[in-house]
């Protein structure tokens, strides 16, 4: 008596159909993940821009108008990486967010603004800010 070894093409058609059902639920969930996670990456970077400030103000009595050499030093910190826009390092890609400084008096306003093709698709989350009184604000009261 033979017996037949392999797989049946109606077999093989099946755990291709299985396989498919789940890439389509678990790549949008890892697409929601990414997003969420560079959302993250840029509160902590505009909040280790805020003490930055606040101890560069301790220092020197007024707030730092850059943010790399000569400002608030944030390169040596891991926060940033050129002078007067940044991007946040802290994301997979480095580009996800570009963060800016505004002094206007003895006030200053940190923003994060999505960069990135994948960021600004998450359009509940566009930007991000932080003042030097604290205040969190975006463009969803939800996203912080």
């Amino acid at each position: 008596m033979k017996r037949n070894l392999g797989f049946t093409l109606v077999e093989l058609m099946i755990v291709v159909g299985v396989m498919g059902i789940l890439a389509a639920i678990a790549i949008p969930q890892y697409n929601s993940y990414l997003i969420k996670s560079k959302r993250s990456d840029a509160k902590v970077a505009l909040s280790s821009l805020a003490q930055m400030q606040e101890s560069f103000f301790a220092n020197n009595n007024r707030y730092a108008t850059k943010l790399g050499t000569g400002g608030l030093n944030c390169q040596k910190k891991g926060v940033c990486n050129s002078d007067e826009k940044t991007t946040a390092p802290d994301t997979l890609d480095g580009k996800s967010y570009v963060l800016a400084i505004v002094i206007t008096g003895n006030a200053y306003t940190i923003t994060a603004t999505a960069n990135s093709a994948s960021q600004k698709k998450d359009d509940r989350c566009l930007t991000f800010s932080i003042d030097s009184r604290g205040q969190k604000t975006a463009t969803n009261p939800d996203c912080w």
